[in-house]
């Protein structure tokens, strides 16, 4: 992933829930994983911020978004499931168990 630049996400979450919680957490976990210096996160709150999650088409969070680099991507839930969270940030097989013990 470290090799196409820099990777833009964003965490759609709703106030200050525990599952949104988990969600930030478990991805300052990938991110300390995939290299800090090439991830960004943007955290938006849909109760402060609704049409944000319209633009979106957000219909459950927490969600991540890829925004870049394209194609967009999204992953519901808390960023629990390391299986999903290889293919979402396309993590080759050889770093899964690194990724599984973060998680």
């Amino acid at each position: 992933m470290n090799d196409v630049g820099l990777y833009q996400f964003r965490l759609y979450v709703v106030g200050d829930t525990p599952s949104g919680q988990r969600a930030r957490d478990n991805f300052k976990r990938i991110q300390e994983y995939l290299l800090p210096d090439e991830v960004q996160l943007e955290v938006v709150d849909i109760l402060k911020a609704p049409e944000r999650a319209e633009v979106d088409r957000i219909i459950a969070v927490p969600t991540l978004v890829r925004v870049a680099p394209p194609p967009a991507f999204k992953i519901i839930g808390d960023l629990s499931d390391s299986a999903h969270l290889r293919t979402f940030f396309a993590i080759a097989e050889e770093g899964k168990d690194k990724l599984s013990v973060q998680l």
